[in-house]
């Protein structure tokens, strides 16, 4: 992922059902073998990175989105990489510039799994032109919805969806 593409410090905070502060040992040391550090709170991960990088499920997005507001300012981009609507994606984004920090609405249209950090990914919203000089050397495929604005990448990414599921549905019948 970024790491082996030469990409600096990654701290992260996780507060999921499974692997929450206190971390279990072995989520500690698999965190370790792939050089993240864990932070115990989303204030501590506020406090040590200006690029959050939110990546839970959709329908915690905008309640984490909620959570993580009171830590940002205004030197923070908050980029909502989750496959939630473009609903949600505004939503998260009124919580997130309450807190002077900038939201960006990404939407990755490959499965991490296969692609890792390298699939295309849609970015709209304030800091999107940001996040794409400062990511794309590290091998992201980045592409900026020209005059996007936060929902646009979600809605690209549904319309997407929509079609070639539509097509392969058509083609199967």
């Amino acid at each position: 992922g970024l790491k082996g593409s030469g990409f600096g410090e990654i701290c992260a905070y996780n507060s999921g059902h499974r692997h929450r502060p206190p971390y279990p040992q072995e989520y500690l040391q698999r965190a370790e073998e792939i050089g993240f550090t864990l932070m115990d709170s989303i204030q501590g991960l506020a406090g040590r990175c200006q690029i959050i990088l939110a990546a839970t499920s959709p329908a915690t997005a905008v309640e984490v989105a909620r959570e993580a507001a009171p830590s940002l300012g205004s030197g923070h981009l908050y980029v909502d990489i989750n496959s939630c609507g473009p609903r949600a994606k505004v939503e998260a984004a009124t919580h997130i510039k309450a807190s002077g920090a900038r939201f960006l609405d990404a939407c990755l249209l490959a499965s991490p799994a296969s692609s890792l950090h390298k699939g295309l990914t849609y970015l709209s919203g304030p800091g999107a032109e940001d996040f794409r000089q400062a990511f794309a050397p590290y091998g992201m495929d980045l592409e900026v919805i020209p005059g996007g604005k936060v929902g646009d990448a979600a809605l690209l990414k549904m319309l997407r969806s929509i079609i070639s599921k539509g097509t392969m549905t058509v083609l199967w019948e």
